[in-house]
C-alpha cells in the first residue's frame, strides 16, 4: 500500500516520492485529526450534492469496507468491518444528509429517505452497455429487446465519456485546474445524456401510436401559419436562407462552447443549469412525442422523406432493427426539442454574463429556422416553448438542490 501511494503521489505532483516519506507523514497526519474530520463531516452533510461509494479491503486478513463520501472539495474515506447501514452511519454523513446523494444502486443507499437519490451517470450507462450486451430476445425488462431494436456502438460511448471523466477526476484532485476539470465533466455528462436521451426517442417511435401530421396542421392554419409559403419565402432569399442553415445545425457548437465558456468564466453553477434544463426538457419531450407522433411538413407537405423521417417510418414499420450510436440523429417532431435547447441557452446566458446578447441573437435565429430547416409546424415550436418554460419553473421550484 505505501509503495503505491508513494507512486500514485509521484505521478500525480510530479516529485518522487519514498515509502518511508508516505509512511512518515501517515503517522504525523494520524496525530490528532479528529477536529479536522468533524469539519470535514459536517462540511460534507451540509452539501447540496455529494457522492458516496464502497470498495473491499483485508485489515489484518479479515474483510473490512472502505466508505467514501465526497464532493469537488471535500472527500471522507472511513474503513469499517460492515458493508452496509453499520458502515454507512459509523462515517457519519449519509445518515444526516438531506442533499442528492449519488450513488451506485447498492440497496442500503436508499433506505436513508431524508435524502435525495441520483444514480451515478457511469454506472448507468455501464448497466445498459450490460443490458445491451447480454440480454436475451425475450427480456421482458429490456425495453429495447422487446420492440426488437439493437442499438451498436456503446463501447465507443462508454470509453469516451470515461475518459472525458476521468481527465475531470484528475484535474480537479490535483488541483491543477477547476475550468479544465468543469469543461470535462460536463463534456461527458452531456455526451452521456445526449445518446441516452437518443435512444428513448427511438425507442418512443417504435410504440407506433397513430400520427397527429393532420392535427398539426390544423392548429398551424388556425393561428394563421402557412408552412408552404414561410418555407417557400426562406427558400427565395439566399442570405436569409444561409443564415437560417447555419443557425440551424449550431446545436452541438453552441453546447460545446457554452460548456467551455462557462468552466473558464468559473460559471459552474450556470453550465449545471444549461445541463439540467436540457435533460428535463428532453424527458418531458420524449413523453409527448411517444402520445403525440408526427412525420413534419417535409413529408406530410411536401412528400420528402429526409433521414430523420426514414428514421422514423422504419422504426414505425419493423424494417430497420439495428441503429449504430454513432450516427443516429434527432427524431422528435412535436414537441421541437431543437427550440427548448434554444430556450435553454438564453436562459443559461441570462445576465450578468457578458455572453447574453450574442446568445439571444443566435437562439433567435434559430428557433425562427426550425419550421423551414427542421421540417416541424408552428406548433412544434410553441410547445418547445413551453417545455422549457416549464422545465425551468420545475428545476427552480423543486430541483434546486440538485444544481451544485
Amino acid at each position: 500500500m505505501k509503495k503505491r501511494t508513494a507512486q500514485a503521489l509521484a505521478e500525480l505532483f510530479g516529485t518522487p516520492v519514498s515509502e518511508g516519506t508516505v509512511a512518515s507523514m501517515t503517522r504525523r497526519a494520524a496525530d490528532g485529526p479528529d477536529d479536522f474530520l468533524d469539519q470535514v463531516t459536517d462540511r460534507l452533510a451540509e452539501a447540496e450534492v455529494a457522492g458516496f461509494d464502497e470498495t473491499g479491503l483485508r485489515v489484518a486478513g479479515k474483510p473490512h469496507w472502505v466508505h467514501c463520501a465526497r464532493t469537488d472539495k471535500y472527500t471522507l474515506i472511513t474503513c469499517h468491518p460492515k458493508r452496509g447501514t453499520k458502515g454507512i452511519d459509523d462515517a457519519g454523513v449519509l445518515g444526516r444528509f438531506r442533499g442528492v446523494a449519488v450513488h451506485d444502486a447498492w440497496a442500503p443507499y436508499d433506505t436513508y429517505a431524508d435524502a435525495r437519490h441520483q444514480l451515478c451517470c457511469a454506472h448507468a450507462l455501464r448497466e445498459l452497455a450490460g443490458v445491451h450486451e447480454t440480454a436475451s430476445l425475450d427480456a421482458p425488462w429490456c425495453w429495447a429487446e422487446q420492440v426488437g431494436l439493437l442499438f451498436t456502438g456503446w463501447p465507443t460511448i462508454a470509453i469516451g465519456t470515461s475518459v472525458l471523466g476521468v481527465i475531470g477526476l484528475l484535474y480537479r484532485m490535483a488541483g491543477r485546474s477547476d475550468s479544465i476539470a468543469d469543461a470535462a465533466h460536463y463534456l461527458g455528462l452531456w455526451v452521456a445524456f445526449s445518446v441516452t436521451g437518443a435512444v428513448f426517442t427511438y425507442l418512443a417511435a417504435a410504440l407506433r401510436m397513430p400520427l397527429y401530421d393532420t392535427a398539426f396542421t390544423a392548429m398551424d392554419a388556425a393561428v394563421g401559419f402557412d408552412w408552404p409559403s414561410w418555407s417557400s419565402f426562406v427558400d427565395a432569399h439566399q442570405l436569409l436562407k444561409v443564415l437560417f442553415t447555419a443557425a440551424y445545425v449550431s446545436l452541438w457548437p453552441q453546447t460545446v462552447g457554452s460548456i467551455l465558456y462557462f468552466a473558464y468564466t468559473g460559471r459552474r453553477d450556470r453550465n449545471a443549469d444549461l445541463f439540467w434544463t436540457a435533460m428535463v426538457s428532453l424527458a418531458i419531450t420524449t413523453l409527448v412525442w411517444a402520445m403525440l407522433p408526427a412525420l413534419g411538413p417535409f413529408v406530410h407537405v411536401r412528400h420528402r422523406e429526409p433521414d430523420y423521417a426514414r428514421a422514423v417510418l422504419a422504426l414505425r414499420e419493423g424494417t430497420v432493427s439495428s441503429f449504430s450510436l454513432q450516427t443516429i440523429e434527432g427524431v422528435v417532431v412535436m414537441p421541437s426539442f431543437h427550440t427548448a435547447l434554444g430556450v435553454a441557452y438564453v436562459y443559461a446566458h441570462r445576465p450578468p454574463a457578458r455572453s447574453f446578447i450574442p446568445a439571444v441573437i443566435l437562439n433567435v435565429l434559430m428557433i425562427l429556422s426550425i419550421p423551414s430547416e427542421g421540417g416541424h409546424y408552428l406548433v412544434d415550436v410553441i410547445g418547445g416553448f413551453a417545455v422549457a418554460i416549464l422545465s425551468i419553473l420545475l428545476l427552480k421550484r423543486d430541483l434546486k438542490r440538485v444544481l451544485p
